[in-house]
């Protein structure tokens, strides 16, 4: 603050200096003031300038950092991304997958419930024409015994 009150002290000093008719804008002025607040301007420089610095460093710092805080917030916003992606994609797979293994199951699930019914009808066919060969060799048997029984007779 001791700088800007040089500097405006050193205005008005300049600003109330007796101006020299017709010299172009000279003017008589206290030449010991204006130096005693031209070395505390000076002087004041290294603490005023060393304090902006600091400020700007103190900015270029906070700058970096906030950079580095969102590259890091953007990176992990990008990894989650990137995650629920590839999770999205698996599960799109999986279901995929699933939906296909279902398929395979009901047309094997068909084939079987076929090869199924098509064993029990050869079987019963099977059974059905060793019954009716049995029950034919039984009739041809009683036909034979009832022949029989009237020879006898």
């Amino acid at each position: 603050m001791k700088l800007e009150e040089n500097i405006n002290e050193l205005k008005d000093i300049l600003e109330r200096a007796w101006k020299l008719p017709l010299s172009g804008g000279k003017a008589f002025v206290n030449v010991e003031k204006i130096l005693e607040l031209i070395f505390e301007i000076e002087d004041s420089f290294p603490k005023e300038l060393t304090q902006a610095k600091n400020i700007v460093a103190d900015r270029t710092k906070i700058l970096n950092g906030a950079k580095e805080e969102a590259k890091r917030i953007i990176n992990a916003a990008e990894e989650k991304i990137k995650t629920m992606l590839s999770k999205d994609e698996f599960l799109r797979r999986a279901k995929e997958v699933a939906e296909n293994l279902v398929k395979e199951s009901r047309n094997e699930s068909k084939e079987i419930k076929k090869a199924t019914n098509n064993y029990l009808d050869d079987i019963t066919k099977s059974a059905e024409k060793t019954l009716t060969d049995g029950i034919s060799s039984i009739r041809e048997l009683r036909r034979k015994l009832k022949g029989l029984k009237s020879d006898e007779i």
